[in-house]
């Protein structure tokens, strides 16, 4: 992957938000039900194996991705819980399969600036231990030339099959045609045909230093869980207060202790066709694995880097201010109030570091301005790391389907903390290791083949209470070292000798990494310590939307003594790209 690619995939991910959709439900007898129509190419699921390699893979903490077979041939997908569409780029693959040609186009729509239009065509699709067959996917030739980290996307979020709201371009081409069922989403097709199979899905998020470097993704299961996060499931269900995606209400942000309310845009249209009412100060959000960063209101963006020393404004391609440049010792303790709980965020999410063509290191923030159409905000996988999520599906029959999703918090603050500088070094270290190597994957297929950490899953079915009552509850944070394993792949460590660029911050990094050591060496033998690296946020299990929170009247700051060698080159618009 080139240099600059890391920086440049996350703006053509907030410039190609996947909002721009009307939801404008048609009505109701305007769709035949998928089962009305017969189709030639009926679709059947089958069970081929006992289990099945998902091929999970983390690129460098900036997209998700999973191998599935179509028609025999693997392809690397990102898994995107954000839209109900799939595209396939065939001349991405040495040998592209053969397709049935539906005769139907469609444009699917991932955004204001990302249009991929093609071909709707059939396949038999495997995931895991799953074929699917007969399964409509859209062919992007090209959709993903001169990227090497994907051959296609597979959106999962669901459609209900007696309205249109536009989740899917395939479903809604194919509708009211023979191939009606086929252009249901490939996993609502499964649970549809497999009715032993409890209809949701488990996704662990791993962490990874290496830049540009293929991961274990960490652990995505199909009506499993970990048995050691079985715990997830005695959590009340988040459901989603508008149909067919994973949308939470974000109560707020502690930002250092300090408590940020919300700004919400939500239309007074959308909001009455959705039965929608926010509390004041409270934003609806949707949970978005295709994404890897948070899309915020410019307000919440401010006020989590704006008082940074050294922070530098950055503007987006349209000249509207979206982010900041950070010095890279940069440490935010953030944490989350969605639906009442609370979510604390590690500070190696809230920044990331990346190289320009010249191979200068720069910072920036992962939560960016952006104005969402029928959304607040876009929390993407920099969030969603520090959590263990079960998203499901919920009815397909109904008229409006509101899935939910069980969210366990898996990070524990002053752990997060302590280890951020640690963290910070192995990336940048991991990122002159790829400048000066220039690499890029030569894998056919560009997903991560190393050993994988071995995690025990549990088959269980949502929907029956005796299974569900029966799990013993787990207190939060209590299980973040698994998430932990899952981010270490074993690999060798950085030669230091081969370092000859920013030699000034990453000597910074080492001396704060070296006294951080000593620090938590002398916590360990205080035992009444006091932390003063987190100020803790107030404990709660309220479920609901009534926030009861106070400002903290003291917010925790840092200094920030080292800063990027040179600035100067990112305030004219560098951080602008072309997408």
């Amino acid at each position: 992957m080139g240099r600059a690619f890391k920086f440049g995939f996350l703006l053509f991910v907030a410039s190609s938000i996947k909002f721009s959709f009307s939801f404008a439900k048609e009505p109701i007898n305007a769709l035949a039900s998928t089962r009305d129509i017969a189709s030639d190419h009926p679709v059947s699921v089958e069970q081929v194996v006992a289990s099945g390699d998902l091929g999970f893979t983390n690129v460098g903490n900036l997209a998700y991705s999973v191998t599935i077979q179509v028609n025999g041939v693997p392809f690397q997908v990102i898994l995107d819980t954000g839209i109900g569409d799939s595209f396939l780029d065939p001349l991405s693959v040495a040998s592209p399969p053969d397709f049935f040609y539906t005769g139907f186009n469609s444009s699917a729509d991932f955004g204001p600036t990302v249009d991929f239009n093609g071909t709707i065509v059939l396949a038999d699709v495997t995931i895991g231990p799953y074929t699917i067959k007969n399964q409509a996917m859209l062919l992007a030739p090209n959709s993903t030339s001169g990227s090497p980290i994907f051959n296609g996307l597979m959106g999962i979020a669901g459609v209900a099959r007696t309205h249109s709201p536009s989740r899917s371009s395939i479903f809604k081409t194919l509708a009211n045609t023979s191939f009606a069922e086929n252009g249901i989403p490939v996993l609502q097709n499964l649970f549809e045909h497999q009715p032993n199979v409890s209809d949701f899905i488990s996704i662990l998020l791993s962490r990874s230093p290496l830049a540009d470097q293929f991961t274990d993704g960490g652990v995505l299961a199909i009506s499993e869980v970990v048995e050691d996060l079985a715990g997830v499931l005695s959590l009340p269900p988040l459901e989603s207060p508008v149909s067919d995606v994973w949308d939470v209400i974000v109560d707020g942000l502690y930002v250092n202790g300090q408590f940020v309310s919300g700004v919400s845009n939500l239309t007074a249209e959308f909001k009455a066709e959705n039965k929608l009412s926010l509390p004041e100060g409270s934003m609806l959000a949707q949970l978005d694995t295709g994404g890897a960063i948070v899309l915020a209101p410019v307000q919440i963006v401010n006020a989590i880097y704006g008082n940074i020393p050294g922070a530098v404004p950055t503007q987006n391609i349209t000249g509207e201010a979206d982010g900041f440049v950070l010095p890279c010792d940069t440490k935010i303790n953030i944490t989350w109030s969605i639906n009442g709980f609370l979510y604390p965020m590690d500070p190696a999410d809230v920044i990331d570091a990346t190289t320009d063509d010249d191979g200068n290191l720069f910072c920036f923030g992962t939560i960016l301005a952006h104005t969402l159409l029928n959304k607040d905000m876009d929390i993407g996988s920099n969030f969603l790391r520090n959590v263990y999520a079960v998203y499901d599906f919920g009815d397909p029959d109904a008229i409006f389907v509101k899935p939910s999703v069980r969210l366990l918090s898996i990070t524990d603050p002053e752990t997060a903390f302590v280890e951020f500088d640690s963290f910070m070094l192995q990336l940048i270290l991991a990122l002159e290791a790829s400048d000066q190597s220039n690499a890029t994957s030569t894998a056919a297929l560009p997903v991560f083949t190393g050993s994988v950490p071995p995690v025990t899953l549990t088959s269980v079915n949502i929907d029956d209470p005796i299974q569900t009552a029966a799990i013993t509850p787990i207190p939060l944070n209590a299980n973040s070292r698994i998430a932990g394993a899952l981010s270490d792949d074993g690999s060798e460590a950085v030669d230091l000798s081969t370092v000859n660029r920013n030699s000034t911050i990453i000597l910074a990094l080492v001396v704060v990494v070296l006294v951080m050591l000593l620090v938590v060496i002398a916590l360990a033998v205080k035992a009444n310590r006091a932390n003063k690296g987190y100020r803790a946020v107030p404990s709660t299990t309220h479920f609901g939307t009534t926030k009861l929170f106070e400002a903290d009247p003291e917010p925790y700051s840092t200094p920030y003594d080292s800063r990027p060698s040179d600035t100067r080159a990112y305030r004219s618009g560098a951080l602008r790209a072309d997408v």
